[in-house]
């Protein structure tokens, strides 16, 4: 098969094309090339591995194992002023037949909580999200998983206590098969 420019109803296009083959009886020896077609699937999944609770009387921290939903109790007397340091993980996983990379990971910043680059050395913040291109040249081959991490911090007051919603995605992905 080879690329030529064919033209078709006066419009000229570029097509794959081959000779013509004539089979008259059963032939095992011609290869069109044809291949099936892989999949490329990288899913992100975040969690919460960590928050920290520091006020003027005490740190405390507790410790999570890829939870999806946390809690910690603030003593009422102390919420203002409170810092809270959450630590997220981020896993990108291939479930797909093809090698590919993670080239944006964005995370949405919620409203209240703080980005600072200095705990978090392969983000930056670009508008309203968060971006890392941390995994941009690490391959992910068929069933690997890599991770990356996000620390951000929230300065407590008697209003913004509550459940946060953070969230973040795969922006832009890559594999040599041009796959989507």
């Amino acid at each position: 098969v080879v690329l030529k420019k064919v033209e078709i109803e006066g419009k000229e296009e570029t097509f794959a094309i081959t000779n013509i083959i004539n089979v008259q009886s059963n032939v095992s020896n011609i290869n069109i090339g044809l291949r099936e077609k892989l999949i490329f699937d990288l899913e992100l999944d975040k969690y919460i591995s960590r928050i920290v609770v520091q006020n003027s009387k005490e740190t405390k921290s507790y410790d999570y194992k890829d939870a999806t939903l946390a809690k910690v109790e603030i003593h009422r007397k102390r919420v203002q002023g409170s810092l809270v340091v959450l630590e997220y993980k981020i896993k990108i996983k291939n479930n797909g037949e093809v090698a590919g990379y993670a080239k944006n990971i964005i995370d949405y910043l919620p409203s209240g909580l703080t980005f600072s680059s200095e705990l978090n050395k392969d983000w930056y913040l670009s508008g309203d999200y968060l971006h890392t291109k941390g995994l941009e040249n690490v391959v992910i081959n068929p069933g690997e998983e890599k991770e990356v991490k996000l620390i951000l911090t929230k300065t407590m007051t008697n209003e913004n206590t509550g459940l946060i919603n953070n969230r973040a995605e795969i922006y832009q992905d890559y594999n040599e098969y041009g796959i989507l």
